[in-house]
This record gives C-alpha cells, structure tokens and sequence, in this order.
C-alpha cells in the first residue's frame, strides 16, 4: 500500500513493492503550496485518461504509472481498488492530478487538508 505523508513544506507520496514495480516509480515529492484539493470518493473506475509513458493498465484490475492526457496535462495513478483512493489536484508541478489507493484514504484527505490546503488558506487569508 502506498504512503502519503508530510515532510516540511513537501507532500510524499512513496510506493513499495508491487506497487512501484507497476507504476515504475517508488517516489513522487511535491510542494504542499501546490495542492489544490484532495477527493475521496471521486475516483469511480480503473479507467485513467491518456497516453500511459510509463506504467502498468489491465482494465477494471490495476491502473499504475504516469498518463498523458492533451489539454489536461500528466496524471499519475497508482490505483487496484478505486473505493480505497485519494484524488490529489495539483497546480505547478510535473503531475496535474495524483490518484493514490491508502489504507485509509477518509484519514488520509484529512491529514493532506489539514497540512496543505489549510495552510495555503492561512497565507492568503493574512
């Protein structure tokens, strides 16, 4: 199962095992100033739009690795059961939209809001 967790101002997200042989990443870092939103929920199928460079897909059994989708930018997904991810938007990072399957992604959404979206809302709200 992958992690997410806080680390300064950086957003982490590491994969292991099976999970980063899939998607061919074991890590992807991102500035929590970054984070648009977070979802749970909103991720209802394993159908990732795009070109995937690189990854693995087999439909309705696992999405994993990085997609290319024109007009909309990189995505990277790293997904077997959709119920069980977080859906991270992004602005000004490689990734546009990080789609991760957690243990826990309720837990999760509420850690990623409480450190980066609350934290972006306190700077401009000052």
């Amino acid at each position: 199962m992958a992690t997410i967790a806080v680390d300064g101002t950086m957003l982490i997200v590491r994969l292991s095992g099976w999970q980063a042989l899939f998607a061919l990443k074991r890590e992807i870092a991102v500035k929590c100033d970054n984070v648009e939103s977070v979802g749970v929920g909103t991720v209802t199928s394993l159908a990732p739009n795009g070109l995937r460079m690189p990854g693995t897909y087999v439909p309705k059994v696992i999405a994993a690795g990085s997609y290319w989708w024109k007009g909309r930018g990189w995505s990277f997904w790293s997904v077997r059961n959709p119920k069980k991810a977080v859906d991270i938007r992004l602005r000004d990072e490689r990734y546009a939209r990080l789609v991760i399957q957690v243990d826990d992604p309720h837990a999760t959404a509420a850690m990623i809001e409480a450190f980066a979206i609350k934290r972006d809302m306190d700077v401009t709200s000052a």
